[in-house]
This record gives C-alpha cells, sequence and structure tokens, in this order.
C-alpha cells in the first residue's frame, strides 16, 4: 500500500491556507485510515496497563541516584521519541496527553492535539488504547472523579511499551519510516482535567499525585527507562495554567525527587505558530532547578551548559549561561543569591553583568542582571532602555498582523519578575487596525477600542485597573457601541468599583436619544418616542 506523503503535505497545507477546516479534519483522519490497514507492518499490537496510584505508592522503591539532566526543547513529543529514542543507550518514555474519556481523544475524526498526532505518528497506539477501553481501562483520570474527596481513578495513568515511532511529521506528510529511522519507545498516559469545556475537579494536590504516578509508572514496569518526556500536560485546549503545571513538575522532580532514576527529563514543547501561547517560556522562567537547554533539535546542547530559572527573559536562556559543575545544586536547592549573582558575573552572553559584583540590594542586582534596568537610567520605560519591547506578527501578505508591548518589571521582595502588556493593536488583512488596547503607564486605566473595516469605531470601554501587576482590572468610565457610520449607539458610566453610575443610554441611528435610566435619582426609567 503506497502513500503519498509529498501530495498529502501540499493538500494539507493549501487547506490551512484557505481556512478550510473540513478538508483537514479529512485528510488527517485519512492517516488514521492508513494506519488501520498497515497496522501490521509495525508489529504485533502491544497491550496497554493500568497504574494504579495506590498500587504503585505501595510497589515503588525511591532509588539512590544523582538528579537528572533537565532539558527543553521546541520539538513537539513525538518528534523528540525520535531524536532521542534514536541515540545509542537511550530507552525513551514520554507523556501521552490522554483524553480520559475516549480512546484516542479525535484520532479518528482528524482532531489535532498532542494524543491524536502520536496517535498518527504512532500507528500501533490507537488499536492498543482500543484494546484497554474495551478491558475496561476507561474512564480514567479526572473524568472519573466527582469531587475532591472521592478521587477515583484521578491519578491513576496507563501505560504502554514497544510502540514504534513509524511516521514522519505532518510537515513532511507523515511519510512511513524507513526501519533505521524508527523508534522503539514507551508512553505513559494521563488525562488532565479539562477546565475550558469541562467540569473536571480541579485540585493541585490530586494534579501532584498524577504526576508522581507519572514519574513512578516507568520505574515499576520497565526499570531500564533512563529518559522521560514530559510537556505542557493540560495547558492546551484543556486551559491549565502552565506556570502553575510546570511549578509542580519541578518540585515533584527537584524537591521531592521524583526525577530520581532518570538521567534525563526532557520537555517538549512546541510553539507551531507565532499566534499560538508561548508555554515555554511559562515552565523556563520557574525559579526552582537548573535547566539545560536543546538549542536545537537535532544537535542536543552539551551536558555541561547549564542555564538558571530565575532569569525569565527567553533570549538570554538560549545564549546557554554555563555554570561549573562543582556550583550546581548540591543539595536540591536553589543556588544562594550571591553565589547566583556570582555565577553571572561570569556569563559572557549577559550585558550587564558586571553589576553583580556590586553589593546593592539583591533584588536590584538581579533586575541589573537580568537587563530589567540599567546602572544609569531612572528614566520612564521605553524602547531603548530594554523596559519596553515590541513583538509584530505578520499576514501571510506582509501586513502587519498584531502587534504587543511589554512592560518588564523587576523582581522585587514579595514579587517574581514579570512581564506586562502595555498595549496591543490588531489589524485586518488589508492593514485597518479593528483592535486597540492600551494601558497607559503610570495610569490605573486601561482602555479598549474596537473598530469597523471602514475605521469607523465600534465599541469603546475603560477598565480600573487595580493591579499594574497582574492586569486584574474591572468596568469603569465610559463603555460605548457605536453604529458604522460613527454615531453613538448606546452608552454606560460605571465607577472605579465596576458600579453603574450616572447613566445607561441608548440613541437611534439618527443621534435622536431612545431610551436613558439614571442611576443617580432613584434609578428612575425614561423612554423617549
Amino acid at each position: 500500500m503506497h502513500w503519498d506523503h509529498a501530495t498529502f503535505a501540499q493538500e494539507l497545507h493549501s487547506s490551512k491556507v484557505s481556512k478550510d477546516y473540513k478538508r483537514v479534519k479529512a485528510l488527517l483522519s485519512s492517516v488514521a485510515e492508513d494506519n488501520y490497514w498497515r497496522r501490521e507492518h509495525f508489529g504485533r499490537i502491544p497491550r496497554t496497563i493500568p497504574v494504579s496510584y495506590h498500587e504503585a505508592g505501595e510497589r515503588f522503591r525511591p532509588r539512590s541516584a544523582p538528579l537528572p539532566v533537565i532539558s527543553f526543547s521546541r520539538m513537539d513529543t513525538a518528534d523528540a521519541l525520535l531524536a532521542l529514542g534514536r541515540q545509542r543507550g537511550r530507552k525513551v518514555c514520554a507523556l501521552n496527553f490522554a483524553n480520559g474519556k475516549d480512546a484516542g481523544g479525535g484520532y479518528k475524526n482528524g482532531a489535532s492535539a498532542q494524543e491524536e498526532d502520536l496517535c498518527r505518528r504512532i500507528p500501533l497506539l490507537y488499536s492498543s488504547l482500543l484494546g484497554a477501553k474495551k478491558e475496561g481501562l476507561y474512564p480514567f483520570g479526572p473524568p472519573t472523579c466527582p469531587s475532591t474527596g472521592q478521587p477515583e481513578k484521578f491519578r491513576d495513568v496507563l501505560y504502554t511499551t514497544n510502540l514504534v515511532v513509524g511516521r514522519a511529521s505532518q510537515e513532511e506528510g507523515y511519510r512511513i519510516l524507513h526501519r533505521d529511522e524508527q523508534a522503539t519507545v514507551s508512553l505513559v498516559a494521563a488525562a488532565a482535567p479539562n477546565l475550558k469545556f469541562g467540569s473536571d475537579v480541579n485540585d493541585a494536590q490530586l494534579i501532584y499525585q498524577t504526576m508522581v504516578n507519572i514519574f513512578r509508572a516507568p520505574h515499576l514496569w520497565e526499570p531500564g527507562i533512563n529518559t522521560l518526556i514530559l510537556g505542557a500536560w493540560g495547558c492546551g485546549a484543556f486551559g491549565g495554567d502552565p506556570s502553575r503545571i510546570a511549578g509542580l513538575f519541578l518540585q515533584a522532580l527537584l524537591k521531592d525527587g521524583c526525577g530520581q532514576g532518570y538521567e534525563e527529563v526532557h520537555f517538549a514543547i512546541p510553539q507551531f505558530t507565532p499566534e499560538d501561547p508561548n508555554y515555554a517560556a511559562a515552565f523556563i522562567s520557574q525559579e526552582h532547578g537548573i535547566h539545560r537547554i536543546h538549542n536545537e533539535p537535532k544537535r542536543l546542547a552539551s551536558r555541561d551548559s547549564f542555564l538558571s530559572t530565575t532569569c525569565p527573559d527567553e533570549e538570554s536562556l538560549a545564549a546557554g549561561i554555563s555554570f561549573p559543575p562543582n556550583r550546581l545544586l548540591h543539595d536540591q536547592h536553589l543556588l544562594h543569591m550571591d553565589q547566583l549573582l556570582e555565577d553571572i558575573s561570569h556569563a559572557p552572553h549577559r550585558l550587564h553583568a558586571e553589576v553583580a559584583h556590586r553589593r546593592r540590594d539583591a533584588f536590584h542586582q538581579v533586575a541589573l542582571a537580568q537587563g530589567y534596568l540599567s546602572e544609569e537610567d531612572e528614566s520612564d520605560a521605553d524602547e531603548l532602555d530594554g523596559k519596553l519591547y515590541t513583538e509584530k506578527y505578520y499576514h501571510d501578505n506582509g501586513n502587519l498582523k498584531y502587534f504587543q508591548t511589554y512592560l518588564r518589571l523587576p523582581p522585587t521582595v514579595t514579587q517574581r519578575a514579570c512581564e506586562r502588556v502595555v498595549e496591543e493593536k490588531h489589524f485586518d488583512v488589508d492593514g485597518v487596525c479593528r483592535l486597540d488596547v492600551h494601558f497607559a503607564l503610570g495610569q490605573p486605566f486601561l482602555s479598549r477600542k474596537h473598530f469597523y473595516p471602514n475605521q469607523r469605531m465600534k465599541s469603546e470601554k475603560l477598565f480600573f485597573v487595580e493591579d499594574e501587576r497582574t492586569m486584574q482590572a474591572r468596568k469603569a468610565g465610559h463603555w460605548r457601541e457605536y453604529y458604522e457610520g460613527g454615531q453613538i449607539k448606546s452608552e454606560i458610566v460605571y465607577d472605579e468599583h465596576g458600579v453603574r453610575n450616572g447613566f445607561c443610554k441608548r440613541y437611534g441611528i439618527d443621534g435622536s436619544q431612545e431610551w436613558v435610566k439614571d442611576y443617580t435619582k432613584a434609578c428612575c426609567s425614561f423612554k423617549f418616542q
């Protein structure tokens, strides 16, 4: 049976460009059908087994071993399985972001989440998961949990061995790989709570215990596994908080020693388009541990190239700061602040490293070292001093699609360093601004304006911002809607507490006032004929 990967890739690309999503799904579904007919080509269907959290806890014996190397890449899970699984001496297991209700999620229907892509790249995976469903192993995970006091199978996972990664990436049209290109791997399937489209229990302790089971399952069923591939589990379609998930994973790895027994734990976190959320930044910017970066998918960084995650600047992370091995995390805790500053001062790629030797307030030194401030600059933020920076994205025709301007806030005694959007504009394919969100520096108000294609105002809203770091905001000031001709259609006034104050008005297209409600005068209503 012949698979024309070149034609498939071309058709898929053209369907995406034309936004023919029905055709995209049909093409992806055809991969599932082809996998079914050629399943015998990849050997026997392996059996998927359940790993109960309680049973794993009773059987698991902690290992006395060094902490693993922790690494990151922009690869997706299947590409990471190939890149690492083909290396001599590696035995690799990866996390499958599983659907706890339906085996393989929407694989047969052409869905494109992580589990579905794994099913396309690993032709026998879906058949194995379907066999597990026939054995009664579904549902598992959060769908079985009615409340935090009744976890049921929330923390249970499924484990599958002897799976062959038999297809290349979507960009290559899911080309059938030659035997010397394939990799035999294992998968641990864990279901995250669906926070966006479901009503699953969202409990940090249960999520953390699931992570512990993810680390334990390979050790129990395949003690030779030495490389574990993780990712932004539950942070995509399910709406999980990437900072929270990253913090829990790193707590398990570095504080509670769940990573002991693995030589490397690798986080594969792709970003397919500039518009996709940058989950990798949330994982990299966590303040727990020392991380090694894979600068290129096919050429892994050396084991001496480490990075401190106290720095949230991804560009400087990519520079690859080297720390002497004898200065690294001797007792599973973060490096002492002074030691960290001294190491940063010796990093050749750090612009403001020299300030680390000056004995000022420790947090101010970190701000200087990370480029949030300059020594002599006490002016308002701007692009030149690095306090502001702008990211721009473009339509296929070259016109600006949108830009975001960020303010970089340095760390303080009570707050981590962070970045906040202060201005954002979106443009249509013709270059017309359709959305303008602006936060005036030093002012507690956020302005949001929408425009019609003819550049007339569509709506304008004003928010009062309580917390300048988190951008927590509530309604304030004028809320107006406009007709396409530019006349006001309706308006409402709110005070800084989000309470309607003053009036609500509605206007006709000719500008005449049709209706008003005055909240300053005992909420009397008037209707104009």
